[in-house]
């Protein structure tokens, strides 16, 4: 495909760009992750050819061209390119531009792909607050910070206010996607895994077994959520067992 539009639109046309930006996500979705960071680094030279270094177009494929990079292994390269963009963002659209934000947002991401816990937390924390002053904390992206914030939390020991964040999390999934969503489970499941590393196993148990349930039903049996579910429960009765 990519080559026939080429040969009848030229390679600057808006349908070839288009194209190539799938191809690269596809190459990569199929598992050849370095594959797809070349292909975005060819479409990111392309655009900045095309529209220039401070176009949007431009920002978004630098973006995934970060993305792709920490997903092939190079988080602190993620790190690095997304602070970049973030200084490119800031100045040509502001600091709080919903395209900035999730920027941010990735870039905090990455911060704790890198073991830096501590500081993923502050920059998770300053992107919500920025979320809070513009989209709000229930918009889609501002959701994912907050799932993620919990986790590191979470995984910093700091299990009390892990819970707190899911459970927040949670009114606010099944308020804004209901409570079939596959995200809303996801949540649940975050939850439940936050009450066993609080020492709360048999609440953690209980939530388990009635969240395999509902996933089963939802999204069936072989669903790589059910299935990380059924792992859960497993680990949590395993442990409620030993206590």
């Amino acid at each position: 495909m990519l080559e026939r539009q080429i040969a009848r639109l030229g390679p600057a046309a808006q349908d070839v760009l288009a194209t190539m930006n799938m191809l690269a996500h596809c190459r990569g979705q199929s598992g050849d992750l370095s594959g797809a960071v070349v292909d975005f680094n060819n479409l990111a030279l392309e655009c900045t050819r095309i529209f220039g270094a401070a176009h949007p177009e431009t920002f978004f494929v630098l973006h995934n061209l970060a993305i792709w990079r920490g997903l092939a292994g190079n988080p602190r390269g993620a790190v690095q390119a997304l602070e970049e963009l973030i200084q490119d963002q800031e100045r040509t659209l502001g600091p709080e531009d919903p395209d900035t934000l999730a920027t941010r947002s990735a870039w905090a991401h990455w911060i704790g792909e890198c073991g830096e816990s501590e500081r993923a937390i502050k920059a998770h924390e300053a992107v919500l607050d920025s979320y809070a002053k513009t989209l709000g904390i229930r918009h889609p992206v501002a959701m994912t910070v907050r799932n993620n914030l919990a986790h590191l939390l979470g995984s910093a020991g700091r299990t009390e206010l892990a819970v707190a964040n899911f459970k927040a999390l949670l009114l606010d999934r099944r308020s804004v996607l209901g409570p079939d969503h596959p995200d809303t489970l996801a949540t649940r499941n975050n939850l439940a895994h936050c009450w066993g590393l609080a020492g709360q196993l048999g609440r953690a148990v209980a939530e388990l077994e009635q969240l395999v349930l509902d996933y089963t039903r939802i999204l069936g049996e072989s669903h790589p959520g059910t299935r990380g579910a059924v792992g859960n429960l497993r680990y949590w009765r395993d442990r409620d067992g030993d206590k």
